[in-house]
């Protein structure tokens, strides 16, 4: 896949929050929004729709959406899903998924609610994301760019191997 360019990105990041917008005028209930975190710029390697789809399984075993869209641009993988809860219960399950799941470091589940803001980590007192090659904090060491694309690479590659050994996930490579 070529890589990604600047301007598509952005629109895409538009196109994203238009939808979001449009779920929560039209359902008023909140929404669970599920992408990938794929370093680089091919946000759909082959391996993406598997990792996606194990994504998608989760969060309907959890959440039990009442609608539900799935979009997949060249900016990597979009899963919606309309659900009912409170934005904590319903963000600190979001959290569990990305911490339990065995491919959930690949997962980013994002809650959007209706007239309020985005529920995050930190207000729910929880630590912020880990970065997959080291311990410190993953937004602080992908602004730096501390890690270069191989090295993070490769740790997705043995995340994918130790999930297809140990979890018996089947994933093409």
């Amino acid at each position: 896949m070529a890589a990604l360019e600047l301007q598509e990105i952005l629109t895409a990041r538009e196109t994203r929050a238009r939808r979001i917008k449009s779920f929560l005028v039209r359902y008023r209930l909140p929404l669970i929004v599920l992408t990938l975190n794929i370093p680089g710029p091919d946000k759909t390697p082959k391996w993406a729709e598997q990792v996606f789809s194990a994504g998608i399984r989760a969060a309907r075993e959890i959440f039990s959406p009442m609608n539900e869209k799935t979009c997949r641009p060249s900016s990597g993988f979009e899963w919606y899903g309309v659900v009912e809860g409170e934005s904590h219960s319903l963000k600190k399950a979001a959290v569990g998924i990305e911490e339990s799941h065995p491919l959930g470091r690949l997962f980013d589940f994002d809650l959007h609610v209706p007239d309020a803001p985005q529920p995050d980590r930190r207000a729910l007192g929880l630590e912020p994301r880990r970065c997959l090659a080291c311990d410190r904090p993953a937004h602080e060491c992908a602004r730096s760019r501390r890690h270069e694309l191989d090295e993070l690479l490769r740790m997705i590659q043995s995340l994918l191997d130790a999930c297809v050994s140990d979890q018996g996930y089947t994933l093409q490579k």
